[in-house]
């Protein structure tokens, strides 16, 4: 194995990442369109029927009640297992494109159960932790309240620290998933082992992470629908067919490039090319990092 000596920097990285996820894209395209029409599209289209929850300023008539959401609350326990199978059914897609492994969709779905499982675990154990946070950010904020600190400032220090903490825990975290469906761990092992691959690439994870949060929430804001409300049925139509298909392909390319990413990552930490030494017997691999995308070789060479 032999590694270039110039340590690639971050926006580079970034790059490779972007370069290497529309590789697996176009690739695979029909294979990924059948996952976004199975997973995403639903999970998309319910995203977009959210109820609004009204803000005191704001007229009765432009956002709906809490009290009356457009379609029944147990239909929207579905986003969760929704998600699940979104991101378990693609991180295994990614993993064998990216090791030019045939990517079929039966096999796919049939290897859904113990990764899937996996994955609810450790976002179990990730919701346990950061549950734990608030508690203890929670109680040091009634401390100062015990000692006659103003509300405002409780209020204002309690959204600060909560916010910067789940964006921490969110970048930190970030491979957690793609760790606990693609490797056999689960539970709090991922998000220990989480931090140390990000190391390195926290930047353009922060990156991808602004880029999508925001797309996305300005998609859901501005193409949020009523289904209750059928005065203007084509209207709604077109608004749910062009929003959830702008919800589809950003939740997609950002999930294959988390997956991707982490690739990176473990080939950063001298962690994939045993992987494809054990892949492939005597050839010679080129990663998809070699091609000039990023400054960063690593080859294997089997006699």
């Amino acid at each position: 194995m032999a590694t270039s000596p110039s340590f690639p920097s971050q926006f580079d990285l970034l790059r490779g990442v972007i370069h290497t996820t529309n590789l697996i894209l176009s690739s695979h395209t029909r294979h990924f369109l059948c996952l976004a029409i199975l997973f995403l599209l639903p999970f998309s289209s319910l995203l977009l029927t959210l109820p609004s929850f009204p803000l005191p300023s704001a007229p009765k008539s432009l956002l709906r009640s809490p009290l009356s959401p457009p379609l029944p609350y147990p239909v929207y326990i579905t986003l969760f297992p929704l998600l699940l199978l979104s991101l378990t059914s693609i991180s295994l897609s990614v993993n064998h494109g990216f090791f030019g492994r045939p990517v079929k969709l039966v096999s796919t779905l049939g290897s859904l159960p113990l990764p899937l499982l996996r994955l609810l675990l450790t976002f179990l154990s990730s919701l346990l932790l950061f549950s734990a946070l608030l508690t203890l950010i929670a109680s040091l904020l009634f401390l100062f309240l015990r000692l006659h600190t103003p509300l405002l400032l409780i209020y204002l220090s309690f959204g600060t620290v909560t916010t910067v903490s789940f964006v921490y825990l969110v970048i930190n975290w970030s491979l957690s998933g793609p760790i606990s469906i693609l490797e056999p761990s689960t539970g709090f092992i991922p998000l220990t082992r989480s931090p140390f691959l990000i190391k390195g690439m926290r930047l353009a994870a922060l990156s991808l992470f602004i880029f999508f949060t925001m797309a996305i929430s300005m998609i859901i804001w501005g193409f949020n629908v009523d289904p209750a409300n059928s005065r203007e049925v084509f209207r709604m139509v077109a608004k749910m067919v062009l929003g959830s298909g702008m919800i589809v392909v950003m939740l997609l390319y950002w999930s294959v490039a988390n997956v991707v990413m982490y690739m990176y990552c473990k080939g950063l930490h001298g962690e994939l090319a045993g992987e494809i030494a054990e892949e492939f017997a005597s050839e010679y691999v080129r990663l998809p990092f070699d091609d000039n995308k990023v400054p960063y070789v690593v080859s294997v060479i089997r006699e």
